[in-house]
């Protein structure tokens, strides 16, 4: 009689600490905003980190002789003007994506104007000026001389 109210008992305990077991994993994955899980941000954050570099275009400039390099995932389209010309920078040999042409523009080819181009990769791909070129870029690029 002595041994089952033990028995009992510890069958209470381990069923009452799976319980609690299950109770505090389930809150854990239930993480809400602030946490290590689901961290905040501040809007300014998003929009110098996100909205800047790649949801905006921005203008650049290039000179004749100026190369533009790209980093993965950069987009750019060669605007004004109508003479313009520019050429790929292409190290690999793999050129870069028209996706306006559907074609890709191996290096020392001339880039049309007005079409969006695509890095896919951060390896010393670009754009080399010919002539003064306005160029609207969306994510990271560096102008060099």
């Amino acid at each position: 009689m002595r041994f089952q109210g033990w028995r009992r008992f510890l069958i209470t305990a381990v069923c009452g600490g799976v319980l609690l077991g299950a109770g505090y994993a389930y809150g854990q994955s239930q993480a809400g905003p602030g946490t290590l899980q689901d961290p905040l941000v501040t809007a300014g954050w998003v929009r110098e980190q996100v909205v800047e570099k790649y949801v905006q275009w921005r203008k650049v400039v290039l000179e004749p002789g100026q190369t533009m390099i790209c980093q993965a995932g950069t987009e750019f389209v060669v605007r004004a003007p109508a003479n313009g010309r520019a050429v790929v920078v292409d190290p690999t040999g793999n050129g870069v994506p028209d996706l306006t042409g559907g074609v890709n523009i191996k290096a020392g080819r001339t880039v049309p104007l007005n079409h969006l181009i695509s890095v896919p990769a951060s390896d010393g791909r670009g754009l080399k000026a010919l002539t003064r070129l306005w160029v609207m870029v969306r994510g990271e690029a560096e102008v060099k001389s």
